[in-house]
């Protein structure tokens, strides 16, 4: 990386000063921990300015750097599609192959970037399991695609991985969960239609996995919604999530402000003798959304199982989840 600097003296912090740091990262995965904030590394030479050539013209008080990007598989895949270098990481190449084949069988001509964000997300959703034993996969989009078991970051990475392949500007998030007092996680932001959204795929799969159980607690949802669960490492090098309209209980119809409107959407779900039912509320308490007012609204012969955010965590902008038995 040749810098060219106004004058010839050059010290290390001016330097520093004009390297990229993790807000600039805008492609690629790179190997990240909590104790590791630089996945690139940068070496001086010298910081003695010298005059080059560069492209046939002669550039005075220049010093060269040289970059060290440390990419995991997501990363070296995602430089793989953009620059069309051939891959020979075996990993690499299971990884592009379940890529392909994901979104050969997904992915349909004519979808919208909502679509196609639905699509993916509800694939990784539906074919993955969290992995408890927090193998060395499971923090890879290699494990949650492939190995089809991971952990919130590998959910985090294949989601970014994914959405960024389908043409979704996305970035993996890393914060501090609230619910576990002391545990982290890693969740995704995407930019749709011009704005841009928190999704977490990992919440959005509940526990135990089960084939077609699929939950859209967090998609596309504000950062007010996400920071009554998580606090972000670093805020600042991330866009702000400030709208719902995204949201898949917005885009469906699936928002419910009183006792009377969740009772309509329930018995509206039972006469179509669905399986479950998942509406959102903005103002969530036991007293009008609870397991009673769902019951109250039940056909004869009708049992329910609830799951709600709201009750559990004490959310008040939350999804409620339902699941009927005939």
């Amino acid at each position: 990386l040749p810098i060219k600097f106004s004058s010839s003296s050059v010290s290390q912090s001016m330097v520093s000063k004009m390297l990229p740091g993790m807000a600039d990262l805008n492609y690629g995965y790179t190997v990240l921990s909590r104790g590791n904030t630089k996945p690139i590394t940068y070496t001086v030479a010298s910081l003695t300015p010298k005059t080059v050539n560069i492209g046939g013209k002669s550039y005075s008080n220049v010093i060269n750097v040289s970059a060290t990007v440390n990419y995991n598989e997501a990363g070296k895949l995602l430089a793989y599609y953009k620059n069309g270098t051939p891959i020979v990481d075996s990993k690499v190449t299971t990884l592009k192959n379940k890529v392909e084949s994901i979104f050969k069988s997904v992915i349909k001509s004519g979808m919208s970037d909502y679509e196609k964000e639905l699509a993916l997300h509800d694939y990784i959703v539906d074919n993955c399991g969290y992995d408890a034993a927090m193998s060395d996969a499971s923090y890879t989009a290699y494990g949650v695609l492939v190995s089809r078991k991971g952990s919130c970051q590998g959910y985090a990475e294949a989601t970014c991985l994914l959405f960024t392949l389908a043409g979704l500007e996305s970035h993996f998030v890393r914060a501090d969960s609230k619910v576990t007092g002391t545990g982290t996680h890693g969740f995704v932001k995407t930019k749709v239609n011009g704005s841009w959204y928190c999704v977490d795929t990992t919440a959005n799969d509940p526990k135990p996995d089960r084939a077609g159980r699929i939950r859209h607690d967090f998609f596309n949802v504000s950062d007010e919604v996400m920071l009554q669960r998580y606090t972000p490492w670093r805020p600042s090098d991330y866009a702000s999530c400030t709208k719902m309209d995204q949201n898949y209980f917005v885009k469906n119809d699936l928002v419910v402000s009183s006792t009377s409107e969740l009772q309509a959407a329930v018995k509206a779900a039972t006469a179509a003798k669905k399986s479950s039912l998942e509406v959102w509320t903005n103002n969530y308490s036991s007293g009008s959304f609870g397991l009673a007012k769902i019951k109250a609204a039940l056909p004869s012969g009708v049992s329910v199982t609830s799951y709600s955010l709201g009750s559990s965590e004490g959310l008040t902008m939350c999804s409620i989840y339902m699941e009927f038995d005939y």
